[in-house]
């Protein structure tokens, strides 16, 4: 339906923008307890932002509403999660996680 640049805002949410007007159209909030990259995943079709973070679980929120609709818990507190890739097919929506921490890595996959 159009195209939209996400963007955290560093401190308390992702912000959704229009492209070319660079509108603030959506927000999603997501608390950072430290500046550090997040990376996002969306799933159009199953209507979810996925949303990494620093305190050992990704967000998932509705991708239309901004609505928090859950967490995907993969490690502990204070671990960096990556939302790695979601993917859709004809059984539902796919998503994997990845964190680094002290040398040690993980990955969960979340169906």
């Amino acid at each position: 339906d159009g195209n939209f640049l996400l963007v955290s805002n560093l401190k308390d949410r992702v912000d959704k923008y229009t492209i070319p007007t660079l509108q603030c159209v959506q927000s999603y909030s997501h608390v950072m307890l430290r500046n550090v990259p997040l990376q996002i995943s969306v799933a159009c079709e199953a209507g979810l932002l996925f949303v990494g973070g620093d305190d050992g679980f990704a967000c998932a929120f509705d991708y239309n509403t901004g609505a928090y609709r859950g967490q995907l818990t993969h490690g502990n507190w204070g671990d960096q999660i990556i939302p790695v890739i979601s993917h859709e097919g004809c059984a539902g929506c796919t998503i994997v996680t990845g964190s680094c921490f002290n040398g040690h890595s993980s990955m969960k996959v979340w169906e």
